[in-house]
């Protein structure tokens, strides 16, 4: 279901704030006004919702998304997410390069 919710730059309403925040939380896809046409936004965190977004705009995979955070602070916690999520796949290649090596 698509909901339209306006909300003013001059004097958001608190309560369509948390509608959209809710929406992203769910993993649904939000709408907003840019400098040139408008944005699509989804929980970087969600991968699902994610992919959504290359659906609905027909964007190549290859054609990487921007993430946009409240607080710089949130960098490392993202880039500290990617790592632990590279890691088994890093060690694995590494094992394998090693035995391969030995063998």
């Amino acid at each position: 279901m698509i909901q339209v919710l306006h909300i003013g730059s001059n004097n958001p309403e608190p309560e369509r704030i948390r509608i959209a925040a809710d929406s992203l939380c769910y993993g649904k896809l939000v709408t907003f006004p840019t400098e040139t046409v408008y944005g699509l936004g989804a929980n970087a965190l969600d991968t699902r919702a994610v992919a959504w977004i290359f659906e609905a705009k027909c964007r190549p995979r290859n054609d990487p998304l921007i993430v946009h955070m409240a607080e710089a602070s949130w960098i490392r916690l993202l880039s500290g997410m990617f790592i632990g999520a590279m890691l088994p796949y890093l060690f694995s290649s590494l094992t394998m390069q090693a035995v391969r090596q030995a063998a």
